[in-house]
């Protein structure tokens, strides 16, 4: 099974990271946050994830940024990405 990219290291990331399991993911994308760590995980800029698309499953998990994220993949070529929804 390939495991995962999470695009997006914020709150919506974070439950999506405990959703599938540590084991699952790669690293996370974030342009905001490239170059630290989240959940224990390398956090990588977006057009890394973009280059990794037939590596990995790039999962999108934000809100706030998600039409910008979507045209950013887009312009990079990918249009074969999942969504991660979590409903209190």
């Amino acid at each position: 099974m390939k495991k995962i990219v999470i695009i997006g290291a914020g709150e919506i990331g974070r439950q999506a990271f405990e959703f599938v399991g540590a084991e699952c993911v790669a690293y996370f994308a974030d342009n905001k946050k490239a170059g630290s760590t989240y959940c224990g995980k390398a956090v990588y800029p977006v057009e890394r994830a973009a280059e990794d698309k037939g590596k990995y499953v790039l999962l999108l998990a934000v809100t706030k940024y998600r039409k910008e994220l979507m045209g950013q993949l887009n312009d990079l070529g990918v249009y074969d990405f999942y969504y991660f929804d979590f409903q209190n």
